[in-house]
């Protein structure tokens, strides 16, 4: 998840009830909570208005996980009355496109969902704010952080993490063609 640097004021498939489905929600929710405090303190500290209410916006591309999140986040809303999130739901076919526009044109969502093959680009374009003052990386698996750390920033947290993601490979094979496996 990214904020970008101008920060600017269902119900769930009943085939996302197994409990590793249920694991990652939680992790995103929680991720989310911690996010939205974060964005709260750095608006606060971009000049926002301390009177009124701060709106924050999250954008998403899955429906069943937007559904989700806004549960979360009206759970906030209720332990923080002077926060509101707002969410932004747009299609994944054209989600990274019309978040490319929007956060180039100053537009973008306040925080938003971003996979670590585009970090460099927006971190390099100077529209992304430093993370790291206010979400200590110590406290998030360094594995992870480590793909949203540029040039010794942090720049963006995972929402979630998938420990069932593994590479497999044929030991013999390899040995075969020459390849070192450690390499």
């Amino acid at each position: 998840m990214c904020w970008p640097i101008n920060a600017r004021h269902g119900n769930l498939d009943a085939n996302h009830d197994s409990p590793r489905f249920s694991t990652l929600v939680a992790t995103a929710l929680t991720s989310i909570a911690a996010l939205l405090g974060v964005t709260a303190v750095l608006l606060d500290r971009a000049g926002e208005p301390a009177a009124g209410r701060i709106v924050v916006t999250v954008r998403l591309w899955a429906e069943p996980i937007a559904f989700a999140y806004q549960r979360s986040f009206d759970a906030f809303t209720r332990a923080h009355p002077d926060i509101e999130v707002r969410t932004n739901l747009v299609s994944y076919s054209n989600y990274f496109d019309t978040l490319r526009t929007d956060v180039a044109g100053g537009s973008g969502d306040d925080i938003f969902w971003l996979s670590n093959a585009h970090l460099d680009a927006y971190a390099d374009s100077g529209r992304l704010m430093k993370i790291d003052p206010t979400l200590d990386p110590g406290d998030w698996e360094p594995s992870v952080v480590d793909q949203f750390t540029r040039n010794g920033v942090l720049w963006a947290v995972p929402q979630l993490t998938d420990a069932g993601v593994a590479v497999f490979y044929n030991a013999d094979l390899l040995a075969a063609a020459g390849v070192d496996r450690r390499s």
